[in-house]
């Protein structure tokens, strides 16, 4: 009797054991930081310095007590690989989704502004150059119909009023502004300024195209950890993380432009 109770206590440890471990397995989250290998200075893929992303996510996890792997896709598999559960969240801003796509998912704390544009090359006096006194309204008037340079697999919450033309990464689009391929390309403001000054290619802002803030977009079954997310990077910003990070990876060229 003691025999078989020594062995039913054994089997009830080994199956505690056994859940325990599962449950940390579960906590293992996947992500991928960036669509794009070349989103400087938010992700930069192999890199020694992987970019403002690339060391605040492993901050971010490690705060809230999470396990993260890294998992780098091409950004057109981005949002089937969410939907898929192949990985547990990506980053992104909800001003480049529609209202559809924002319902199908959770959403963190904003933690970093990013803002995009309409760019131009510097002085452009053509028939599609954009006319910045209009109002934000009235602008998307000005590229309305218009054939504009976008990255391949990147969401752009108005793509149903403008003629994409896709190109591999932020870097290309630059190129392609200045051959002329294009003649408005949509671009975030940080990373068009740093390839802008790497390629030696004066640019124009003439018009906002989103504003927003960078947050972790979540499938909605990890509702349950959401708070510890939002927590830990509330404990990140008031250790002032992205401001390090952001001067870290933007002070080498940020004075070139």
């Amino acid at each position: 009797m003691i025999g078989a109770c020594s062995r039913i206590f054994l089997l009830l440890v080994v199956s505690l054991i056994s859940f325990i471990v599962e449950a940390e397995e579960e906590l293992v989250l996947r992500y991928d930081p960036s669509g794009s290998n070349s989103w400087v200075p938010y992700y930069i893929q192999g890199a020694e310095n992987p970019g403002i992303l690339g060391e605040y996510v492993p901050h971010l996890l490690a705060e809230a007590g999470i396990a993260g792997k890294k998992v780098v896709l091409p950004a057109a598999r981005m949002q089937l690989a969410l939907e898929k559960g192949e990985i547990d969240f990506d980053i992104i801003s909800p001003s480049w989704l529609s209202e559809g796509e924002q319902s199908k998912v959770i959403f963190s704390k904003p933690f970093l502004k990013v803002t995009e544009y309409i760019v131009t090359l510097e002085q452009q006096n053509s028939p599609t150059t954009i006319d910045s006194t209009l109002l934000p309204k009235q602008q998307v008037k000005s590229y309305q119909g218009k054939v504009i340079g976008t990255v391949r697999g990147y969401y752009y919450h108005d793509d149903d009023t403008f003629t994409r033309m896709d190109f591999s990464s932020e870097r290309e689009l630059l190129l392609a502004l200045a051959s002329g391929r294009v003649k408005m390309a949509i671009i975030g403001e940080k990373t068009a300024k740093y390839w802008a000054s790497k390629l030696r290619i004066a640019i124009d802002f003439p018009i906002l195209h989103s504003s927003g803030e960078l947050h972790l977009r979540l499938n909605k079954e990890h509702q349950p950890i959401l708070n510890m997310l939002n927590e830990a990077i509330d404990a990140l910003s008031e250790k002032g993380l992205i401001e390090q990070l952001s001067k870290k990876y933007e002070g080498d060229w940020q004075g070139a432009y």
